[in-house]
């Protein structure tokens, strides 16, 4: 059937300069086994192992908080601690070692940010308070540049630790997606309101993590 309706499917392919084995891409994947650092045990790092001797031509590990402030859930890895560089290279091995390309999947939660991490605030697109009660305060000029710095700093981490490809998480009313959302982004600067203005913190986050470890 595959070979039928989809005569590409196991052929592979190269996007920028990097080689895929065909075309089947592992989506992003959180694992709950991790220690009580929030790195990845030996199980965890076993699951994604099994998922490249699986045949996928990529192995997206999900997902990792660029920084602290922007911790999305119980099962959201350290992106960055440089104390789980040790797992995270020992998983890029595991996936790589099977003819699969590692990837990782970067995160920050702005609005939706988890409480357990935060100074008693959460920081978002614009001032507010959630359903919750928990207060939302805009991000200014100086945590734009914080954020987008964090993400390409966990870029360049990943990277150190042999994974190859790096996906940016804009989606599930996260940090980028909340600056794009025309429904929520109705900020009056730069960074809100028109399609250009929403795109500009994404683009930016983009823009920084390629200066840092290149276009691939």
């Amino acid at each position: 059937m595959a070979a039928k309706d989809y005569p590409n499917l196991l052929s592979p392919i190269v996007l920028g300069r990097q080689y895929f084995r065909n075309r089947i891409f592992a989506s992003p994947q959180d694992n709950p086994q991790l220690d009580a650092n929030r790195f990845l045990t030996r199980d965890a790092m076993a699951f994604y192992e099994r998922k490249a001797q699986g045949g996928f031509a990529s192995v997206c590990v999900g997902d990792c908080m660029v920084e602290k402030q922007g911790h999305s859930h119980p099962f959201q890895l350290r992106g960055d601690d440089v104390f789980g560089k040790a797992s995270f290279f020992r998983t890029a091995s595991g996936i790589t070692k099977h003819g699969a390309v590692a990837a990782v999947e970067l995160n920050h939660a702005g609005a939706n940010s988890n409480m357990w991490e935060t100074e008693g605030f959460v920081y978002g697109f614009q001032d507010g308070v959630r359903p919750d009660g928990v207060e939302v305060r805009a991000f200014d000029e100086e945590w734009f540049e914080r954020v987008i710095r964090a993400f390409a700093d966990a870029a360049a981490y990943m990277r150190q630790t042999g994974f190859q490809m790096i996906t940016l998480h804009g989606g599930h009313g996260w940090c980028l997606n909340q600056f794009m959302s025309p429904r929520e982004n109705t900020r009056t600067d730069r960074w809100g309101g028109s399609f250009e203005n929403r795109m500009r913190f994404p683009l930016a986050v983009i823009e920084a993590v390629r200066r840092r470890i290149g276009n691939a």
